[in-house]
């Protein structure tokens, strides 16, 4: 799972697009939270499909998740965020689920490597991190 905190962006998307392609290079299914981001646009749209297409090229599957916040302003980000999707039509390209487990039990459903018992297994990695702008 990598888990996006912060913006995508042309400053901070270079950032992103190196951990989804190392990722993706270790695991056919990833599962990327983006709960906590703040804002993204079309760089951060276009290094998600990119992540998509080479998932999909190994047999595998890019899931997004955004889960809903209790805190008012943290949903009316993932509200943006949903619509964003919506809006560019990529909602009805990425599965979108609202909360991990979630996506954890659809993977258990198509790859017999994942199971669900309660809690992630051993193949379970989660890549946590703020994009940072890369260095000019």
């Amino acid at each position: 799972m990598v888990v996006v905190d912060g913006e995508i962006d042309v400053y901070t998307g270079p950032y992103l697009r190196n951990l989804l392609t190392e990722v993706l290079h270790e695991h056919a299914h990833v599962i990327v939270d983006m709960s906590r981001v703040d804002f993204f646009d079309s760089t951060g749209l276009g290094i998600l499909v990119g992540g998509l297409k080479r998932a999909r090229g190994r047999g595998g599957s890019l899931v997004l998740v955004i889960a809903d916040a209790a805190d008012p302003s943290q949903r009316e980000r993932q509200d943006k965020t949903r619509k964003y999707l919506r809006i560019t039509g990529m909602s009805k390209v990425f599965p979108v689920y609202g909360d991990r487990m979630d996506a954890v039990r659809r993977y258990a459903e198509v790859d017999g490597r994942l199971t669900y018992a309660g809690e992630p297994d051993e193949n379970w990695e989660e890549v946590s991190g703020r994009p940072t702008p890369s260095p000019s």
